[in-house]
């Protein structure tokens, strides 16, 4: 073989000198979206979906990215620079201020829509209607925004309370609490693995004017104000008030096993026989009862399974 062939050893060890350093997953060279996303300062490899979608609150199309902990709306990202007015239409969310999802199917297209926390009250929430024409796509949007939210609440609830190994954090609910005198007073209840807490929280609106992403959104929690024992529930009450059409939940409760397994764990507590809910509308109230059996029915072995008793009226 002539000196100017070379092996196939040879040709790969000379191909590796005058390789680009490419990673799998990752951009090796500029594109809009990314020149985007670098412009505010964010991780390229956080991108979880990116796409062009009508929203039907605005009538208009929008980029819509889902990063790891944010959702980003802007006008179509093109290779030409933004202009100021297209820079203050951005809108940044933290994924945690999402409220919730719901998935329509419509004549011939599927909305996914979002609420999520615009001010100091959970109120009057935002709403983006996002139009996809294909059913699976609009599934898996709605699958990974709520995998993203679970996992941003369940960070902040853990961090912020804190909630100590070995217990878990499972789901929370922004609601009202009915106290002894009557009066509705704004809680946040966050259900763990075996018990519930009663908290406090304010909403802090941050002034973000003239800058990219506009208003900021922060959360103080105050110290839980009661706990109770999941294990000590002893009846669900749903209870419809046609007057105001609010769906409200009553919680009886066995104050002795509630007070035991409290003290036990160094929980706040308060003696309660029983604690009233009203909730936003019937599908989270409802939801909030399906985690309720769900958690309770866990508490048990297989051997002994029970089954929380739950009760309507109107």
């Amino acid at each position: 073989m002539s000196k100017e062939h070379k092996s196939l050893n040879e040709l790969k060890e000379l191909s590796l000198k005058n390789d680009f350093d490419f990673h799998i997953g990752r951009l090796n060279f500029k594109t809009p979206l990314k020149n985007f996303l670098d412009s505010l300062k964010e991780n390229f490899e956080s991108l979880i979906f990116h796409k062009n979608l009508f929203d039907q609150e605005t009538q208009k199309e929008w980029s819509i990215i889902l990063l790891n902990e944010k959702l980003i709306k802007s006008d179509i990202i093109t290779s030409t620079p933004m202009s100021d007015k297209e820079k203050s239409q951005i809108l940044i969310l933290e994924i945690k201020r999402i409220i919730d999802i719901e998935l329509e199917p419509s004549a011939n297209y599927f909305i996914v829509m979002l609420f999520y926390i615009k001010d100091t009250s959970i109120e009057n929430l935002g709403k983006i209607s996002l139009r996809f024409d294909n059913y699976k796509e609009a599934q898996i949007f709605k699958y990974f925004v709520e995998k993203e939210k679970i996992s941003a609440w369940q960070q902040f609830f853990e961090k912020s309370i804190p909630i100590n190994d070995p217990y878990i954090y499972q789901f929370h609910f922004f609601l009202k609490k009915v106290n002894s005198r009557g009066d509705e007073e704004k809680r946040v209840i966050v259900l763990t693995d075996e018990y519930i807490l009663n908290i406090d929280y304010q909403i802090i609106l941050v002034n973000k004017k003239n800058e990219i992403g506009g208003n900021e959104i922060t959360f103080k929690l105050h110290k839980p104000k009661w706990a109770l024992a999941i294990k000590s529930f002893e009846e669900l009450q749903l209870v419809k008030k046609k007057k105001t059409n609010d769906f409200m939940i009553k919680i009886k409760v066995n104050q002795k096993e509630n007070k035991t397994y409290v003290n036990e764990h160094k929980l706040p507590f308060k003696n309660k026989s029983s604690t009233d809910f009203i909730f936003q509308n019937e599908k989270i109230c409802r939801f909030f009862i399906f985690q309720i059996k769900r958690l309770f029915y866990n508490l048990y072995s297989n051997n002994d399974k029970k089954y929380i008793k739950v009760s309507e009226s109107s």
